[in-house]
């Protein structure tokens, strides 16, 4: 009767009043219909949708890509996307992703672990993101995001390149890697290799061809991570030797296997069980002939994760420190600093420096400070000379209000040399005053301190210094020969004051070279090693 035509008028009017809002939360695509029939030259370049959907679960975004897919035209450019999640990754994603655009990269789509990374990309920075929503299949949720989207990508038949956040480039690599898929049609995957064994992938930073091999092998891939669940993530190798297996090493496993211009066989056949089961080869799931996917690896002077990374002048990307994964962000970025791939760019007019006139701490300006280097650790008087010329030049950048440019080595009085970063913990310089690493070709202007009055230097540098980018202070150890004034008292406190802050180590043997080249364990690194203990289970709140 009545009450029911009433009812039914109802319902229709919210329905027309709350369209427009399901309309968006589902994805309005007759927009984007509407443009393709206009267009056809229209393409899907960068991640499309988020003007509705950023910040949303993968797998809603998922659903609601394989729809605009159908109606669009896929373009060959690769979509850019990563992996993000954790407070460190979190607080250097707005610094990596400007050094991206700066070289040319598009705007990546981010695959982030925790909602607040999602909604700090979306809303902070203005970068697409997903939320990760996926249940576990491996030890952990970066291994399932960073192989579970490859998979899906490629099956909406988009060509994508998976980029870490921890791979420093100063030049943008698609080039190079689109010659080597133009120059074969029937290339799937083009990885960039490890430094220290450069025809090994690194599954740092891969481009993938949206082809149904593409989607099998990373599905495989999934799948034997998966089975590791069933003996907490232990395998058992071709040696019968007990260890976890993570996300690099079952990649490898799971390629298939390259031979020589003989046709032999490059390595062994590759085996993987179970400890419960070692009659089955889960690598079987892998090499199944109809998913043998075409791929190739770029030679390491691309790309190289050995510790330190190899750097040749063809060198366009470097993944530091890879050997140690579970190492700080911290400790990647500055490795990156030290070889020249600051992912800070440089704005002159905006930033001072201070650095000095070596570019190192040179011990054989002042002789009088000289100290045997190889036997440091055991010369309490020696360390505290150092650890004092350290802490005052951090001091002197933080007082003139400028930007330490951190002496790259120590040079003993023989001018052998270690590295400044054997030496100091980065982490606590970080938390005392920005710093950079020496670049060549900045100019600047000399001081030279006059013998014991870093008090005058530093006036020197506010006053008649003040409007000059780069200053470089000579002979910096001429500061430490005499301090008899009354007024370095409170300078001395103060300099004292940032020792404390500051993370030395300087109570074993140092690595020194004869050579600038060298290259010793970074300071903290291996204690940080040490607390991960490489368990399976630690690395499901990692980081990436």
């Amino acid at each position: 009767g009545l009450p029911y035509v009433f009812m039914w008028i109802t319902l229709l009017l919210t329905w027309l009043a709350l369209a427009p809002c399901y309309r968006t939360n589902l994805v309005d695509l007759s927009n984007e219909t509407k443009i393709n029939k206009e267009s056809k030259e229209k393409l899907l370049m960068d991640p499309p949708l988020m003007n509705e959907m950023c910040g949303s679960p993968w797998s809603q975004y998922q659903q609601a890509l394989r729809l605009h897919t159908q109606s669009s035209r896929i373009s060959t450019d690769p979509l850019l996307w990563t992996v993000s999640g954790g407070a460190e990754y979190r607080g250097y994603l707005g610094t990596i992703l400007r050094k991206w655009e700066d070289i040319g990269l598009n705007p990546p789509l981010i695959v982030a672990l925790d909602q607040e990374t999602a909604y700090h990309a979306c809303y902070d920075l203005g970068v697409a993101a997903v939320l990760w929503d996926l249940p576990e299949r491996s030890y952990s949720k970066v291994a399932d995001s960073k192989f579970g989207v490859a998979a899906a990508l490629a099956e909406l038949g988009i060509h994508s390149l998976f980029f870490e956040l921890d791979i420093f480039c100063h030049v943008n690599p698609i080039p190079l890697i689109r010659s080597y898929v133009d120059d074969d049609d029937g290339m799937d995957m083009v990885l960039l290799g490890h430094g220290d064994v450069n025809h090994h992938p690194n599954i740092g930073m891969y481009y993938t061809k949206p082809t149904l091999v593409v989607v099998n092998f990373f599905h495989r891939v999934l799948e034997v991570l998966s089975r590791g669940q069933e003996s907490n993530h232990v395998f058992v190798d071709e040696g019968g030797k007990e260890g976890a297996a993570f996300d690099q090493e079952v990649f490898n496993k799971c390629l298939p296997l390259k031979r020589n211009y003989k046709g032999e066989l490059i390595e062994t056949a590759n085996v993987l069980y179970l400890p419960s089961d070692r009659d089955t080869n889960l690598l079987d799931i892998c090499h199944q002939e109809h998913h043998q996917i075409n791929y190739t690896v770029v030679s390491h002077v691309y790309i190289n994760s050995f510790n330190p990374p190899n750097v040749f002048d063809s060198t366009i990307c470097i993944h530091p420190l890879a050997t140690l994964p579970f190492l700080p962000l911290e400790h990647k970025v500055a490795t990156a600093k030290y070889l020249g791939f600051d992912p800070v760019p440089i704005v002159p007019d905006e930033e001072k420096l201070l650095k000095t006139e070596s570019g190192d701490l040179v011990m054989n300006e002042c002789w009088a400070l000289v100290f045997d280097g190889s036997h440091l650790y055991e010369h309490e008087n020696e360390k505290n000379r150092l650890q004092d010329m350290i802490s005052s030049l951090v001091w002197l950048a933080k007082k003139s209000n400028r930007t330490l440019i951190l002496p790259r080595h120590v040079r003993d009085k023989d001018s052998r040399v270690v590295n400044t970063m054997s030496l100091l913990e980065m982490e606590s310089l970080r938390e005392t005053v920005p710093y950079r690493f020496s670049s060549r070709g900045w100019k600047h202007e000399t001081l030279v301190p006059r013998v014991g009055r870093i008090d005058l230097l530093l006036e020197d540098i506010q006053q008649k210094m003040e409007d000059v980018p780069v200053v470089a202070v000579e002979e910096f150890c001429r500061l430490f020969l005499e301090d008899n004034s009354n007024n370095q008292m409170v300078i001395r406190e103060e300099i004292n004051e940032i020792r404390e802050q500051l993370s030395f180590c300087m109570d074993k043997p140092l690595e020194f070279t004869r050579g600038s080249s060298n290259w010793g364990p970074l300071c903290g690194a291996l204690r940080a090693h040490m607390r991960q203990n490489f368990n399976p289970q630690s690395t499901n709140k990692s980081s990436i």
